[in-house]
């Protein structure tokens, strides 16, 4: 509400301009906000006066919240696996992601859009009181609310009510770009093509607050985002659920060698600088094609990573992720930035570290020789059996919550 009040000049000019829809938009957010915070303590006084009796209730039951996406879903099976009773709640329209497993990919939705502006807060009040009557961990990811416009007010309640309350940070929803673009001499944030207030601006810092003062558990992706929140944990990647050997390979032509690129975000990942190198390979006649992999379905992008002879990652980050342990866990000859600084969190990693600056060289390198791309292949698979064991994270996941048996 304060950013409402904040902003006011800012609305009232666009009205001018013919903007009706914040008009709309102004006029039913305080309605929103009355009856979002009227309604939660009224709900709330409820719940604390019976608490005795939903803490006889709790059953290490965890809750997932997140935007579709395949990590928060695996987490949730592997949990399920430990013989825990956890699911995985996508908050906003499904139709607009692409990360997820089959049709489907979750177990509960809530999406406020399509909802009118009337009943929206009714139906965000009823979907969250109605997952606090039955979860007791709260997983966050994206620092995802359950009442977008307000930010992060359900954690006040979940405390009082003792819930466990999890942040699990990957990226951009704690990574400060300014700072880190000046420290580092390749980041994500060096090319990033975001407007800056993408990842700063009040709303955010905002719910970062919120996040750290409520929070009991911090969890963090990759190592390089602890300089940011030195209290969390790391907690590596779990693997992919499917069975890769079932997975059929795109089809490709006999004589070429196949290197396959994964972006959502060129800047982000240093795409040019690949397609750089691999134009200047062809014009020295190595037979050699690209194939970036942008905004595609989970299962698609796999038949290419498994179709390829070399996979290429991050060149900016400074560490690895998921497309990385995708490709490494195909036997893929993998290459990715890893700082130096970041190496002791993967011991005998097989990734060639590679930086905008080595990457055609790096690229020459394993396309004059099968040898070395089938030895690091082999190198992948065993690394990630290794050091991403589902199983042996999930136990540690369970020890973070404090519930492991």
């Amino acid at each position: 509400m304060k950013e409402y009040i904040k902003n006011l000049p800012k609305y009232i000019q666009r009205i001018l301009h013919g903007d009706f829809k914040v008009l709309i938009a102004g006029f039913f957010l305080p309605y929103q906000y009355v009856v979002i915070h009227l309604g939660n303590w009224a709900i709330f006084s409820y719940f604390y006066l019976n608490r005795k009796f939903m803490k006889g209730m709790m059953k290490h039951r965890i809750l997932q919240i997140s935007p579709l996406t395949t990590k928060p879903y695996i987490i949730s099976r592997v949990l399920r696996d430990l013989g825990y009773e956890s699911d995985f709640l996508s908050i906003g329209d499904p139709s607009q992601y692409w990360l997820k497993y089959g049709d489907k990919g979750y177990d509960f939705n809530l999406n406020p859009q399509k909802h009118s502006i009337l009943s929206r807060p009714f139906y965000e009040l009823f979907q969250f009181w109605k997952y606090v009557s039955h979860y007791d961990v709260f997983h966050y990811h994206f620092l995802t609310s359950f009442f977008s416009p307000f930010g992060f007010c359900e954690l006040k309640y979940l405390r009082t009510l003792g819930k466990k309350i999890v942040f699990h940070f990957r990226g951009c929803d704690i990574r400060e770009r300014t700072p880190t673009a000046e420290k580092y001499g390749f980041t994500c944030c060096t090319e990033c093509d975001y407007p800056l207030e993408a990842c700063m601006n009040a709303f955010k810092e905002k719910n970062r607050r919120l996040a750290k003062t409520y929070g009991d558990v911090f969890l963090v992706t990759t190592p390089d985002l602890l300089e940011y929140i030195p209290k969390a944990h790391h907690l590596p990647f779990m693997r992919d659920l499917l069975d890769y050997d079932s997975i059929p390979s795109l089809p490709r032509e006999n004589g070429t060698i196949r290197i396959a690129h994964a972006t959502n975000h060129d800047g982000i990942e240093g795409t040019r600088y690949v397609e750089e190198a691999v134009g200047r390979l062809k014009s020295e006649g190595y037979p050699v094609e690209l194939i970036v992999v942008r905004k595609v379905a989970h299962e698609t992008a796999l038949q290419i990573f498994k179709s390829a002879d070399i996979c290429v990652g991050k060149l900016m980050m400074g560490y690895y992720a998921n497309f990385q342990i995708e490709s490494m866990a195909m036997g893929k000859p993998t290459l990715c930035y890893i700082r130096d600084d970041l190496k002791p969190f993967a011991p005998d990693c097989p990734i060639l570290s590679t930086t905008p600056k080595n990457v055609y060289e790096y690229l020459k390198r394993l396309c004059g020789d099968g040898g070395l791309r089938e030895s690091m292949g082999r190198r992948g698979i065993e690394f990630v059996k290794r050091e991403h064991d589902n199983l042996r994270i999930g136990k540690r996941l369970l020890e973070y919550y404090g519930i492991f048996e």
